[in-house]
C-alpha cells in the first residue's frame, strides 16, 4: 500500500483560515476532526462533550472543523466550551483520509495531547482513569494502538496519546503539506511510515491487539 502511494501524484494542502474560542486553552488538548454536515457526528461530538466536561475537566476539545461545514451548526459550536479552528481544504470529499490530517496539528505543540476519531467514544479502553493513569503514573511519552496483522509500527490513528514534555521532531508544516493525503488509509500511512521513525522507541506504549475480524470463528 505504502509503495501505491508513493507513486501518486502530489496534492494541494490544507490552511487554517479561522480560529474560534482561543481563549478556551488548556495545556490538554483533546483534538478531533470533522467535515460533512452528518447529524450524527455531530451527536458523538456533543457527547464527547458532555463526557470531557464531566470526568476530564482539565482538558479542552479542539475540533477542526471544514470550511464548507453550514453555518448554522458553526454558531451552534461556537457557544460550547471546545476551540474550534476553521480548515480550508478542497480534498475533502466522504470516505477520503484527507481530512483526518488536521487533527494530527496538536503532536508539534508544547501540550499534553489526545488524537481521536469523531466516533470513538471514551470506553473501557480510554476512559479518563486510564487517560489519567497515563498522563500522571506513566513513564512512557507516546502511546497508540496497533494489532495483527498490522505490525509494531502501524499505528492506528483513532487514538494517541502525547506526553506536553514530549518533543516529536515533527513540524506542522509536514502535515499541511503531506503530498498525498485523499487516498482511504492514508492518515495511518503517514503515521506509521513518517511519525513511528521520529519517535524515541523507549518512550513508546503500543496497546497490541488482535484485531476482531481476524479472530471471527467465521474466518
Amino acid at each position: 500500500f505504502w509503495d501505491k502511494i508513493k507513486k501518486l501524484p502530489s496534492e494541494e494542502p490544507f490552511e487554517i483560515v479561522k480560529k474560534i474560542n482561543t481563549h478556551i486553552d488548556s495545556d490538554n488538548i483533546i483534538s478531533y476532526s470533522l467535515y460533512g454536515n452528518n447529524p450524527k457526528y455531530y451527536k458523538y461530538l456533543d457527547e464527547n462533550i458532555q463526557y470531557v466536561n464531566k470526568f476530564l475537566p482539565d482538558w479542552v476539545i479542539r475540533i477542526y472543523l471544514h470550511d464548507k461545514v453550514d453555518q448554522k451548526l458553526v454558531k451552534e459550536l461556537e457557544k460550547k466550551n471546545i476551540q474550534i479552528y476553521i480548515v480550508h481544504d478542497n480534498l475533502v470529499v466522504p470516505g477520503n483520509s484527507a481530512g483526518a490530517f488536521w487533527r494530527f496539528l496538536p503532536l508539534c505543540e508544547d501540550k499534553n495531547v489526545i488524537i481521536k476519531d469523531i466516533d470513538d467514544n471514551f470506553d473501557e479502553s480510554n476512559n479518563y482513569r486510564i487517560v489519567n493513569n497515563f498522563f500522571t503514573n506513566s513513564d512512557k511519552k507516546i502511546k497508540y494502538a496497533s494489532g495483527f496483522p498490522w505490525p509494531f509500527n502501524h499505528i492506528q490513528a483513532k487514538n494517541i496519546y502525547k506526553k506536553k514534555e514530549y518533543k516529536i521532531p515533527l513540524k506542522e508544516e509536514e502535515i499541511i503539506n503531506y503530498f498525498h493525503r485523499s487516498t482511504f488509509g492514508s492518515d495511518e500511512i503517514f503515521l506509521s511510515k513518517i511519525l513511528y521513525y521520529r519517535l524515541d522507541k523507549d518512550y513508546i506504549e503500543n496497546n497490541f491487539r488482535i484485531s476482531k475480524l481476524f479472530s471471527m470463528k467465521e474466518y
